[in-house]
C-alpha cells in the first residue's frame, strides 16, 4: 500500500538529512529536520501540546495496541527538545527526551520507521530506552504530517520483545495514522493541494533554503514564541565572486555552487545547532546558529564556518575557488530579523569594499559605528535629495583615436555637514534599501540636464553626458514621457543623453527592459550597458538590447598588461562588439600601459585615472573650452542640427 502523501511531499522527502553528528553518546541521536524550524511552528499552531487528555485521540491507542498486539501505543509530538504524549497506553510517562525517542528518527522518513529488535541494532543498542524501562526492543512508527506536509510525530507501538512486523502490517498501521491525521488536523484532505503548492513556493529549488521574505517571516515568528540563549547569532554567507564563476564556467555551476554551501551548512554545521536555511534575493545563504552550549566565541565560530567552504568549483572550461564573505549579527530579541540581516549584510559589503579579510562580523567596534552611519544617511537622505544637497561631479571620457574629449560621466557626490564626503556606493545602496531609487535617479538625471543645458547657452561647447540609472526607473510608466519633457523644456538634444545601465539590473527584467530602451531610442537618446563582462551577457543578448555603448568592467582592464592574457579576452569582446555595430569604453584606465594596449587593440573611447579624474562644473569649463580640441566645432554642429530637426518639425 502507498500513501497518498507520496507524491506530495517528495520534494521534502528528497532533502531529509540523513548522515548524523558524532555526539559523544554510544547511541544514534535524532537529527532536526530540514524545516525543523517551520514544523516546530506548525506544532506549536494546533495547539495541543501540554492540552488535556482526549477520548478522541485515545481510541486511537487502544486500537492500534489491539490490533498490533503491542503493550504500548503512543500518539507522539516531536518538540524541540522532547516527545509528548497526545494520548498513550501502557506508558506513565507524559513525555521523554527528543535525543532518546525512536520517533525523532521517524518523522525524518518518509511514511514509517521500523527497528524490529532495538538489542541489536547499532544505532539503538545502547539506547536508555532500550537499556532501561521500558526496555524497547520492537518500535514501528507511521509519520503523522500537517496540511503542509510537514511531520508532526507518529502514532507508534512500542514492545519489549521483538517483533517481526510485514509489509501489510506496516500498510496498516500507516492507514491508521491517516485517520488520525484528520481528526487532529480538521479538513485536512480538501486544503492537501494548496498547502502543497503554497510549501513549494516558499523554497528554492537549488538550495532548498527557504526565500528570503519566507526565512524572515518564520525566524520572526520563531523568536517571539522561543527563548534563545545569549549567544544566538545569524549568519550570513556571500559568494563575492559569484557573478565571475557564472560567467566562466557557466550558471549552472554557479547554481552547484550555492547549493554546495547549503549542503554544507546541513551537513558540517550542524554542530550549532542549525535552525533552518535562505537564500537572500541576491543570491546569499542565511541561517541562524545557538553557540552558547559550545563556549566558544563568535570570531571562532565564523573562522570555523569559513573554514568548511575552501573548495573549488570546475567546468569544462577551467576552475574557481569560491570567495566566501560572511556576515554575523546577534540575535537579540529587540530587533527584527530583515533588520539584523540588514546588518550582516551591511558587515559584508563593509568587507568587500576594504578587503579585510575572508570573514567579517558585526559585532566589532568599526562594523557599528559604520551602521549607525549607514542609518543615519537613510534617515537624511529623502531630505537631501528635496533640498539639493547633493551635486554632481564629471569625469571625461576620451577617444583614444582622436585622444580627445568624446563625453563626460555625471557622477553623484554627498558632502555631508557632520559625515563628510559620503561614496556613491554607499547612497544608492541605501536608496534601493528605503525605496529612493527612482527618485535618485531622477534627481540626478534632471541635474545632468540642466547643467547641459548651461553649458549649450553659455560660452562653452556641446558636451554630451552619460547618466547612470537603475532599470527599476528606466520601466516607470511615466519615464518616456518625462524624460521627453525634460529635455524639450531645457532645449537639450535628445543625443546629448547617454543613459547608463548596469548589465545585472538588465538582465533581471530583460523583455521589459528591452522595450522601454526601444521607446527612448526613438527619441534619440544613447544607451550604454554599464559594468560589462561581469556575469550576465551574451552578443546575442545585445543586439537584441541595442545600445549604443559597453562600458568594460574596470576589473577587465585593473590586469592588463603585455603578458596578460586577459589581453586577448578584452580584444576578443571589443572586435565582436564593433562587429554588431557597439562602441567600447573602457573604465579604469589608471597607467599609460592600459592605454596603449587599449589602442592597439582598437578600443573606442576610454575613462579613469590617467585621463582625468572626475572633477567639478568649474574644471569642466575649462577642460571643454580648450582650443586644443578641433573635434568641438564637428559634435557642436551635429547637435545644433538635431536641436534644429526637433523644433522645425
Amino acid at each position: 500500500m502507498t500513501s497518498s502523501n507520496e507524491n506530495t511531499f517528495d520534494y521534502i522527502k528528497d532533502i531529509a538529512i540523513s548522515s548524523h553528528q558524532d555526539d559523544g553518546t554510544d547511541f544514534k541521536t535524532p537529527d532536526n529536520h530540514p524545516f525543523e524550524l517551520l514544523r516546530q511552528c506548525a506544532l506549536d499552531d494546533l495547539k495541543i501540546l501540554d492540552s488535556e487528555p482526549n477520548t478522541r485521540f485515545d481510541r486511537f491507542t487502544k486500537l492500534a495496541a489491539s490490533i498490533f498486539n503491542v503493550p504500548i501505543s503512543t500518539i507522539s509530538l516531536v518538540d524541540n527538545n522532547r516527545q509528548w504524549f497526545l494520548s498513550k497506553q501502557g506508558l506513565d510517562v507524559c513525555e521523554t527526551s527528543r535525543g532518546y525517542s525512536f520517533c525523532g528518527h521517524a518523522i525524518l522518513k518518509e511514511e514509517i520507521f521500523v527497528i524490529e529488535d532495538a538489542s541489536k541494532h547499532p544505532d539503538f543498542k545502547n539506547n536508555p530506552l532500550v537499556i532501561k524501562s521500558p526496555y524497547i526492543r520492537f518500535y514501528a512508527g507511521a509519520v503523522i504530517r500537517d496540511n503542509m506536509g510537514l511531520p508532526l510525530g507518529t502514532l507508534c507501538l512500542i514492545s519489549n520483545v521483538k517483533k517481526s512486523f510485514p509489509q501489510s502490517s506496516r500498510d496498516q498501521l500507516i492507514e491508521l495514522s491517516q485517520l488520525l491525521r484528520d481528526e487532529i488536523i480538521p479538513n485536512s484532505n480538501s486544503m492537501l493541494d494548496r498547502s502543497k503548492y503554497q510549501l513549494q513556493a516558499q523554497i528554492d529549488p537549488i538550495t532548498k533554503g527557504f526565500s528570503e521574505n519566507s526565512f524572515v517571516e518564520i525566524n520572526d515568528r520563531y523568536i517571539r514564541q522561543k527563548t534563545y540563549s545569549s549567544q544566538a547569532y545569524i549568519i550570513l554567507i556571500d559568494v563575492t565572486n559569484l557573478n565571475s564563476i557564472n560567467t566562466f564556467l557557466g550558471r549552472v555551476i554557479g547554481d552547484e555552487t550555492l547549493a554546495k554551501i547549503s549542503n554544507i551548512i546541513h551537513e558540517k554545521i550542524s554542530d550549532f545547532q542549525n535552525i533552518t536555511i535562505g537564500r537572500t534575493d541576491n543570491n546569499q545563504l542565511c541561517t541562524i546558529i545557538d553557540s552558547d552550549v559550545f563556549g566558544i566565541s563568535e570570531n571562532e565560530i565564523v573562522k570555523k564556518i569559513s573554514e568548511l567552504f575552501k573548495f573549488q568549483v570546475s567546468s569544462e572550461y577551467g576552475q574557481l575557488k569560491p570567495i566566501i564573505s560572511i556576515g554575523m549579527s546577534w540575535l537579540n530579541g529587540d530587533d527584527s530579523v530583515i533588520n539584523l540581516m540588514d546588518q550582516c549584510k551591511f558587515a559584508i559589503s563593509d568587507l568587500n569594499n576594504f578587503n579585510t579579510s575572508e570573514y567579517a562580523t558585526f559585532l566589532d567596534k568599526t562594523s557599528s559605528e559604520n551602521y549607525l552611519k549607514y542609518c543615519q544617511i537613510a534617515v537624511e537622505l529623502q531630505e537631501a535629495i528635496d533640498q539639493s544637497r547633493l551635486h554632481l561631479m564629471f569625469q571625461p571620457q576620451v577617444d583614444v583615436k582622436k585622444y580627445c574629449l568624446s563625453g563626460l560621466e555625471c557622477l553623484l557626490r554627498w558632502t555631508h555637514n557632520t559625515l563628510g564626503i559620503i561614496s556613491p556606493l554607499d547612497i544608492f545602496r541605501i536608496a534601493k534599501r528605503i525605496n529612493l531609487v527612482s527618485k535618485l535617479d531622477r534627481w540626478i538625471i534632471s541635474a545632468a540636464i540642466s547643467q547641459i543645458s548651461i553649458w549649450n547657452n553659455s560660452d562653452s561647447h556641446f558636451v554630451n553626458i552619460a547618466v547612470n540609472i537603475n532599470a527599476e526607473t528606466l520601466l516607470e510608466e511615466d519615464f518616456v514621457v518625462w524624460i521627453s519633457s525634460l529635455l524639450n523644456t531645457h532645449e537639450v538634444a535628445y543625443g546629448q543623453l547617454n543613459i547608463e545601465i548596469l548589465e545585472s539590473s538588465v538582465f533581471e527584467n530583460l523583455t521589459n527592459v528591452q522595450y522601454a530602451m526601444h521607446k527612448i531610442k526613438k527619441l534619440g537618446v544613447k544607451f550604454s550597458l554599464d559594468d560589462f563582462g561581469t556575469g550576465y551577457s551574451s552578443f546575442a543578448q545585445l543586439q537584441s538590447l541595442d545600445v549604443d555603448f559597453i562600458k568594460l568592467d574596470k576589473s577587465l582592464i585593473s590586469n592588463l598588461d603585455d603578458k596578460n592574457p586577459n589581453n586577448s579576452m578584452v580584444s576578443y569582446i571589443i572586435k565582436m562588439a564593433k562587429d554588431i555595430g557597439i562602441n567600447v569604453i573602457a573604465e579604469g584606465v589608471e597607467t599609460q600601459q592600459q592605454l596603449s594596449i587599449l589602442e592597439n587593440i582598437q578600443c573606442n573611447q576610454v575613462q579613469g585615472f590617467l585621463t582625468g579624474r572626475p572633477q567639478t562644473i568649474e574644471q569642466i569649463d575649462q577642460w571643454i573650452k580648450d582650443s586644443e580640441y578641433p573635434w568641438i566645432q564637428i559634435i557642436e554642429k551635429k547637435i545644433n542640427e538635431q536641436l534644429e530637426n526637433r523644433f522645425l518639425h
